[in-house]
């Protein structure tokens, strides 16, 4: 990132070249913001800081940068602020669509996080992380039979982490009232990796759900002993209690 800020430390520098070559050509905001970078001693400070720059396409590339920053610090708000500058400057911004979304769920509005992502594939994204995405975003919104065609095109585009996808994956025949083929995956996961927590809770919820209590507890005692400092292990005790009463 620090070598992002150099390349545009050597940008406003040659804007003051062009200054001094034709006065009066440069706008005044690009005029001020070469000042700002020329004069700082924190360029990512002052690129994080400083304002949005109004010009041709490529500017783009700071604000998504700014945000892609910006949602590392958990700053989803600024996030959002950047990366709307980037794709209001380039259109076909696709990237930016995505990190866009990534903030949007971040402060918790998945509807438009979903469009978002809608826009970003529909442009061409060929980006797996994105399918699955937006697959967890649907199957939150209810879409379940299109979060299923999503870990399809994640698998599709070579997803590298197989476990999460068979995960969501389950997750949708479970909402598609296919718990059979959910309870198939939880078990083929569970028997290449016992230890797999998320299985374990998941396969036990959904076996409580069936009233299967006897199975459901043993996934639950299990997942409370691997994993106690887990944040849904009350959930699980919790859970456990109801199957044993």
């Amino acid at each position: 990132l620090r070598w992002i800020c150099a390349c545009y430390m050597s940008a406003a520098r040659r804007f003051g070249e062009m200054d001094l070559e034709a006065p009066g050509v440069l706008p005044d905001q690009v005029r001020a913001w070469c000042k700002t970078m020329e004069t700082t001693v924190d360029p990512l400070h002052a690129l994080l800081e400083g304002e949005s720059l109004e010009l041709d396409p490529e500017y783009a590339l700071v604000d998504h940068y700014r945000g892609v920053i910006f949602s590392s610090r958990g700053q989803h708000e600024r996030a959002l602020e950047a990366q709307t500058a980037a794709v209001r400057k380039r259109r076909e911004f696709k990237q930016a669509y995505y990190e866009q979304a990534r903030a949007l769920i971040g402060l918790n509005r998945p509807n438009e996080a979903l469009k978002a992502l809608d826009e970003s594939l529909v442009i061409g994204l060929a980006n797996p992380t994105a399918y699955l995405l937006r697959a967890r975003l649907r199957l939150q919104l209810g879409l379940s039979r299109a979060a299923l065609n999503d870990v399809k095109s994640a698998r599709r585009l070579g997803y590298t982490n197989r476990s999460e996808l068979s995960i969501v994956e389950a997750l949708c025949y479970a909402k598609l009232n296919d718990p059979e083929r959910a309870f198939e995956i939880y078990d083929r996961l569970l028997e290449l990796n016992p230890g797999h927590v998320d299985a374990l809770s998941n396969r036990g919820w959904l076996r409580m759900y069936h009233k299967r209590w006897e199975a459901a507890a043993r996934d639950f005692r299990r997942f409370i002993e691997l994993a106690p400092q887990h944040p849904q292990v009350e959930a699980a005790r919790r859970f456990l209690r109801q199957c044993e009463q």
